[in-house]
């Protein structure tokens, strides 16, 4: 069953929760054969990325939920989150970890992919870490009880509920999901640029990567109720319009890539760092379906004017995924790729590269035949590009 867009928008929120649940009874069974055949995906070399990813990476060989002096505490409902899952801490120290399997909005190999892709373009510094995780029997036992023992009240809660309990009674002693750190510094959602599931399209920075739109420039720009991450940090943070935009264009060119829906339920988030310098971030991207098509041509009235650089290194997977080429990334396989990049599902993976050859092979193409270079962002000026290299995301 198929439910289809009629508000020229993108859908809302209960149309696309309700996909979720269709594809989830649909398949039942995905989270229990995921939770035994792929236990934590180990990488069969590194990824691409900044000090920070790395990082990560080293984390993660380190993490043991089933360690009894962590602190596991069931994840309450918020007025914009309703998954089920468990935040980490240890001691008596505040949780800095958070620990979630798959909800209705909380794919865990939307998480991840979009994540692993991000950093074979270069682009992680707008993405925040996360990897999966498959707790064991001590961490599971502490999770079901939690699970089991907390009735829910609220609609979106009640099913993920379900969902989390089927997967437990499944599987007992184990439960795929995802890992990822809490942000160092405070984060803030920008309203400015979409709410309710709806970008506004009205913004300057929505015109900004219209190709028909005028081209942004290096005016300092500040968004709306976005702060400084931390107390000391400049309180009024401030960025060019030509690289928010940039920012902005490319999480939705990959959010285009991999179905995400979610974005503008406040899944667009921003803070400012040390030196006052503004960035967006991507960083819950698990509202996604990897393998819908219905949102694609959303995006492309959304977004016809991509980061140069981002389109090149898009063209070369491309060619890549193709067999057209024998390396990207420091991969020599497609297969290789693939695994590392943290599909699961083969249609998912298969849709992906449909995707893709569709934006490279012809919505690009087709943009600079009638646009000619305003297809394109002016390219990143040296002090823009020394900033970004500089960005380890260490304070993030």
């Amino acid at each position: 069953m198929r439910l289809k867009i009629t508000t020229g928008d993108v859908m809302p929120k209960f149309a696309r929760l309700k996909l979720a649940r269709l594809k989830f009874l649909g398949l039942a069974s995905i989270g229990c054969i995921w939770a035994a055949s792929v236990s934590t995906p180990a990488l069969a070399q590194p990824l691409p990325g900044i000090k920070r990813d790395l990082d990560f990476d080293a984390l993660m060989t380190t993490i043991d939920l089933d360690d009894p002096s962590l602190r596991l505490e069931y994840k309450q409902p918020t007025s914009d989150g309703s998954s089920i899952g468990v935040y980490i801490g240890k001691g008596d120290a505040p949780t800095d970890a958070s620990f979630v399997p798959t909800n209705t909005s909380s794919a865990p190999e939307a998480e991840v992919v979009s994540y692993r892709l991000a950093r074979f373009l270069g682009v992680s510094r707008i993405y925040y870490p996360v990897d999966y995780y498959t707790l064991g029997p001590k961490a599971t036992a502490r999770f079901r009880d939690m699970v089991f023992s907390t009735p829910e009240f609220e609609n979106d809660r009640i099913v993920n509920r379900n969902k989390v309990m089927k997967e437990l009674k499944a599987n007992p002693d184990s439960i795929l999901g995802i890992y990822r750190q809490k942000p160092k510094i405070k984060m803030y959602p920008v309203p400015s640029l979409g709410t309710e599931g709806h970008f506004n399209l009205k913004s300057s920075l929505a015109g900004a990567i219209q190709a028909s739109g005028p081209m942004p420039n290096d005016t300092q720009m500040r968004l709306e109720g976005v702060k400084g991450g931390r107390p000391g940090f400049p309180a009024q943070p401030v960025e060019t319009q030509v690289e928010l935009a940039r920012q902005l264009s490319t999480i939705l060119v990959i959010d285009q890539l991999l179905g995400q829906w979610d974005r503008f339920w406040a899944n667009l988030e921003a803070s400012g760092d040390k030196d006052g310098r503004l960035k967006l971030v991507a960083r819950d991207n698990g509202g996604a379906t990897l393998d819908d098509w219905d949102d694609y041509e959303i995006y492309n009235r959304w977004v016809s004017r991509y980061d140069r650089g981002l389109i090149e290194r898009l063209t070369a997977l491309n060619a890549f995924l193709k067999g057209e080429t024998k390396a990207f990334g420091g991969f020599t396989s497609p297969q290789t790729w693939k695994a590392a990049t943290g599909f699961l599902a083969p249609s998912s993976y298969d849709t992906f590269c449909k995707k893709l050859a569709l934006l490279i092979d012809e919505r690009v193409p087709g943009l600079v035949k009638q646009f000619g270079d305003a297809a394109f962002l002016p390219p990143k000026s040296p002090e823009a590009g020394l900033l970004d290299a500089a960005d380890t995301g260490d304070d993030d």
